[in-house]
Order: structure tokens, then sequence, then C-alpha cells
């Protein structure tokens, strides 16, 4: 969660993160951090149930240049050795590429998003999308559809239209941010690691807060 913490129209969401965490040192949870969960461990420890919520990892494209010091991920904005230009061209349109977008837009960053399909934000909810589309033109985020990343280069990014046709846009900056994958490698190694192991959250399929924290209450209740 720490991406959202520098994004000032979600610090209600870090809040709710810090207020969790609170309630569970309250109740006498246990939180251990920087610490791996191994089928080892897992039986050393011996639960009479495991839940799985191990998350996602961002979707880096298999396309050149991904690995350049130009190219930082979405999720990587709040890191204290990233670095973002004046131009910033986004490669993705769903919902954190949208977020990320107003947040260096309001930050005075020239920023255009690119997205593949015909629409972005098609994952928000119908409350949330309309003010954050307007929240894009009213910061005149310039919003590219049906336009796909091939590559990164020292300029910026290459696209092609639907017709094959390249475009520069060109960029300081270029943020990756095409989507979540679920964990389900790490999950696949402790299905068989306690008597009982439930599942819930990104590691399922990546979703909103709402769902995974609807998911995890219902897992606590049913256990």
């Amino acid at each position: 969660m720490k991406c959202v913490k520098v994004i000032s129209f979600k610090k209600d969401l870090y809040g709710l993160v810090k207020n969790l965490e609170a309630q569970m040192r309250k109740a006498g949870v246990e939180i251990r951090l920087n610490t791996e969960v191994t089928q080892e461990r897992v039986e050393r420890e011996a639960p009479d149930v495991l839940v799985l919520a191990l998350g996602a990892a961002p979707i880096v494209p298999s396309i050149p240049g991904t690995d350049s010091p130009r190219a930082v991920l979405g999720t990587g904005l709040s890191e204290p050795k990233v670095a973002i230009g004046k131009k910033v061209v986004i490669l993705g349109g769903g919902l954190v590429g949208c977020e990320s977008a107003v947040h260096l837009a309001q930050q005075g960053k020239e920023v255009t998003l690119v997205e593949m399909m015909e629409d972005i934000a098609v994952e928000a909810n119908v409350r949330q999308r309309p003010i954050l589309l307007d929240m894009l033109a009213e910061l005149h985020v310039k919003v590219k559809t049906r336009t796909k990343g091939v590559r990164i280069t020292d300029q910026g990014l290459v696209c092609t239209d639907d017709s094959g046709n390249e475009t520069l846009f060109e960029a300081d900056t270029v943020v990756v941010s095409v989507g979540q994958r679920a964990l389900r490698e790490a999950v696949t190694g402790l299905l068989d690691a306690a008597p009982e192991v439930v599942q819930v959250g990104d590691c399922v399929k990546p979703q909103k807060v709402t769902e995974a924290l609807y998911r995890g209450y219902h897992a606590g209740l049913d256990i």
C-alpha cells in the first residue's frame, strides 16, 4: 500500500490500512514483517487454518525497453529513488494508470495516457469513473485509446494504431501500468501446508480493495 501514501486523493485508503493495523495490534494479533512464508515454516507453526492473502504483482509487458531507467512501474511511484521527469507517458489506461495520471498531472507534469482498448478506467465503479474522467480532463491529460505500446526508447514510448502506423510519444519517463497478475505460483506451493487452506484477495484474482476486505472478513467468520 506504499503506492497510495503519496497520492493526495487516496489518503483515506492509506488511513484505512493503518487503522486496520492498529485494530489488529489492539486485538493481540502477532504481526511479522519481512518474513517469507514457506511450506516448511507453516508446518513448523502447525496452524489449524492457513489463510493465503498473498496479493498480486505488476504485469511487465514483453516489449523492449521495460528495463530502461526511463521506465517506472505504476506501483513504484512512491519509491524514494524514483525520479519522474517533466513529460510523462503512462502505458495502460486501467484504474491504476488513470489514478497515476491524475496524481502526476497534479504535480505539474505533462501527462499522456495510452490505452490499447477503446476506453479507459472501465473497471472503476459507476460513481468513481465519471469523477476520474472529469479530473483527467480538467488536468489536461492527453488520452490516446486504441493505441498499443510496442517499445520504450531513449525518446519515449513508441506505439502503433489499429492500422499498424507507428507514433512516438516523447517522454522523460514512461510509467508502465498494464495490470496485475495473481501470485498463483506462491499459492500453489502452500495448498497442502495446513489441514485447511483458505485463499482470499488478489492472489485469487486481482480486485478492488472493497472486494478483498469483504472476502477476508467472511473468511474470518467462516473460521
